[in-house]
């Protein structure tokens, strides 16, 4: 009789080794095509920090988890040079080593039939291999969220916990997956006790390293990593909010993943669950895991988390296991009677919960939203040295020179929010080339509102330099910040006429005095600094002011800022040459300073500057 082709190793490895092939092509395709998202610069600026040195545990800037994708990324970075394409291929590499490893850990779980037909439902969801070419974290996640399940299915327990706690490294929401694989335990352990207490151990390590590098090293994380979670989310049972979070994730599921695939899957395993079968464990254990992950995404909307569309991708890999269980299943219940029948109705229940294969996707990693975006960059005269910002708009610039504001994305709530910080690094670099580019609405928020903004040395408005079109349509708005008044302070002035109220006497570089500064509660919650720099000898580079204000060990603010907000160079001065740098400071809880600390850093990162004298001084505001 002749063998069933499904039941030759062989030839299931090669499918699959021909599905990965094509999938990598794919994505290799489209890892160029579009500019990054805003949450993909971000991740890239903190890479480049750490890759350049400049901040290796990211202790000066502001994150919310752990960093392990873009430590990754800076390895790549520092083998092979900084470039949008670099930086995406970490994730690309995680997809195709997903599919390896799902498709042993299926082989584990079930047989290589499963495995096979799993890897291929995954490789033509659209919405998840679409992520492969990108800079965010959810690839990373999910490749050890899979590498997790693989130990589980093994029994080695204590690497499956470790291995969650790694995906949490990448993504917080990895920690989710705990919850049914702790029952997975339950459900198919020998030696509860035993192996819960190996997976918690695992667990556990990872997660001491994640707080101890949250708590010890980036102070600002540890709260971060409980502000977005659902915990301090205010709210309790809104049915209002549950019905709005119901619609998206409905929406997502339906416009990105394909809700057949979820529904097949569903109702797939409740066959499974009903008919008598020796996986019947594994099976409650995979849908579980789809079950309980959904649940989760609802008990969110309860609490007035915003659900975004990639929390779905980590979730692909069990709807598309528990999919091709059902589909193997039911071909080989009906071949026992039916060898055609069989693989005709399995075929067909395949096709119909994969549909549609081409569907329109407007997501984030897609880029739409950038089509164009390009044009609009080019279009900035000064790119090297520019500060541009976004505005009404829900992508960044992924200039690597353009990070500055990338660093502050996470803390916008909306455009207002938006307003306020574009205005902000307007004021701190006014002698920076500064652009805005920003889509429509951010635009028509331009024209009506900001029609002056009050520097410390200038005054200035935004100028409508260029509108690139998409689709024959205004798809993106340049506006160049221009002064538009005299110089409102000197800040070239002589040194007789120097009496600080806080003399200092620090020489950074052995060529750049720091003479001392004045200090003054203006409204609200600001102070402005005045500092008098003196130029005595040769300096090469140019440096940015490191200002620290410190209670106790706490690093409380910041005031780093550019020399006169970067109007004038420490490089280009004159020896002899004395600079009034006045900055405003504004934090709520300035009460709080005992300590300020000053130094220099380099404009391009590095090494905080050697100086001689002492830097640091006890601070009593009134």
């Amino acid at each position: 009789m002749k063998k069933n082709i499904f039941s030759k190793d062989r030839i299931l490895d090669l499918i699959f080794y021909f599905i990965v092939i094509m999938s990598g092509l794919y994505q290799l395709s489209v890892l160029g095509a579009h500019r990054m998202h805003m949450d993909e610069a971000l991740y890239v600026s903190w890479a480049l920090k750490i890759a350049d040195g400049s901040d290796l545990f990211l202790h000066h800037t502001i994150t919310d988890k752990f960093p392990l994708l873009s430590y990754i990324m800076a390895f790549f970075i520092k083998l092979f040079g900084s470039s949008e394409t670099i930086v995406k291929i970490p994730s690309l590499l995680f997809t195709i080593g997903g599919f390896f490893v799902f498709y042993r850990a299926a082989e584990k779980l079930y047989d290589k039939k499963t495995g096979v037909l799993g890897v291929l439902a995954i490789a033509l969801t659209k919405y998840y291999v679409i992520y492969g070419p990108t800079a965010f974290t959810d690839q990373a996640m999910t490749f050890f969220v899979i590498l997790s399940l693989l130990m589980l299915v093994e029994k080695k327990y204590y690497w499956s916990g470790i291995f969650i706690g790694v995906s949490a490294m990448a993504k917080l929401t990895g920690l989710y997956f705990s919850l049914p694989f702790v029952i997975g335990i339950f459900i198919m352990s020998l030696d509860i006790k035993r192996d819960l207490k190996a997976f918690s151990q695992g667990l556990g390590l990872t997660c001491l390293i994640i707080f101890l590098w949250a708590g010890l090293v980036e102070l600002n994380a540890f709260k971060l990593f409980f502000a977005n979670s659902p915990i301090p989310y205010k709210g309790t049972l809104d049915m209002n909010s549950f019905r709005a979070g119901f619609d998206i994730i409905k929406n997502y599921q339906f416009d990105l993943m394909g809700a057949a695939k979820l529904i097949v899957a569903l109702i797939g395993g409740l066959i499974l669950m009903i008919v008598n079968n020796s996986k019947k464990k594994i099976d409650l254990i995979i849908l579980l895991t789809v079950v309980l992950f959904y649940l989760t995404l609802l008990f969110m909307t309860f609490r007035h988390v915003p659900i975004f569309e990639r929390y779905l991708v980590v979730i692909v890999p069990f709807i598309a296991l528990l999919l091709a269980r059902t589909v193997v299943y039911i071909y080989e219940l009906l071949s026992s009677i039916n060898k055609v029948a069989g693989l005709i109705t399995a075929g067909i229940i395949f096709i119909v919960a994969l549909l549609p294969f081409n569907k329109k996707m407007d997501i984030a990693a897609f880029y739409s939203v950038n089509d164009g975006l390009e044009a609009a960059i080019k279009s900035i005269p000064d790119r090297q040295n520019a500060v541009v910002l976004s505005m009404g708009l829900n992508t960044w610039v992924a200039l690597y020179y353009f990070n500055d504001f990338a660093n502050y994305s996470n803390q916008i709530s909306g455009i207002e929010a938006e307003k306020e910080i574009d205005k902000n690094f307007i004021v701190h670099n006014e002698g920076r080339p500064i652009y805005i580019i920003t889509a429509k609405n951010g635009a028509e928020l331009i024209d009506k509102e900001i029609k002056m903004i009050s520097g410390i040395y200038y005054e200035h408005r935004p100028v409508l330099k260029n509108i690139t079109y998409y689709n024959g349509e205004p798809k993106y708005y340049v506006y160049e910040i221009e002064k538009n008044s005299k110089l409102k302070e000197q800040y070239v002035v002589a040194e007789r006429d120097i009496t600080p109220a806080i003399k200092m006497d620090v020489e950074f570089v052995n060529g750049i005095k720091l003479l001392g500064f004045d200090y003054r509660r203006l409204k609200g919650n600001k102070i402005e600094f005045v500092y008098y720099w003196k130029k005595v000898g040769s300096v090469n580079n140019n440096w940015l002011v490191n200002v620290n204000f410190i209670n106790t060990k706490v690093r409380i603010k910041d005031g780093d800022h550019y020399l006169a907000q970067g109007l004038v160079r420490f490089d280009t001065l004159k020896i002899g040459t004395v600079i009034k740098d006045i900055d405003i400071v504004n934090f709520v809880d300035w009460k709080k300073v005992n300590t300020m600390r000053i130094g220099l850093l380099p404009e391009r990162h590095g090494k905080s500057a050697d100086f001689k004298g002492e830097n640091e001084l006890r601070l009593d505001i009134k």
